[in-house]
């Protein structure tokens, strides 16, 4: 199919983009170091009470949160406001595989 039949199914403004990227990313990436440090400490305590055990779910969880949030996210805005084609198609395997999986 070629670009002529496409038609852009959404636009980023610079405010939007700026709010993701230089926003959102930062903290992302902030999070992905804190909660590995937290994964670290957390997972050292041998008696696995349940406040304990509740922060180490916590952490884990939030870093999932972290790592799906940067190639969701920031690659999709990298993408649409850049118009970088090739981005925008590694974006769309990665979120057609995510959705793909989370429906089975």
């Amino acid at each position: 199919m070629s670009s002529e039949n496409c038609s852009r199914n959404e636009s980023y403004d610079f405010a939007r983009y700026a709010v993701i990227v230089y926003i959102g990313t930062p903290i992302a990436l902030a999070g992905v170091v804190c909660n590995c440090i937290l994964l670290r400490l957390f997972s050292k305590c041998h008696p696995r009470k349940s406040p304990t055990l509740y922060l180490l779910v916590l952490a884990i969880l939030d870093l999932l949160m972290d790592l799906l949030y940067i190639p969701f996210f920031t690659v999709d805005a990298l993408a649409i406001y850049h118009q970088n084609e090739f981005l925008y198609h590694i974006w769309h395997m990665y979120a057609m595989l995510v959705f793909g999986t989370s429906r089975m």
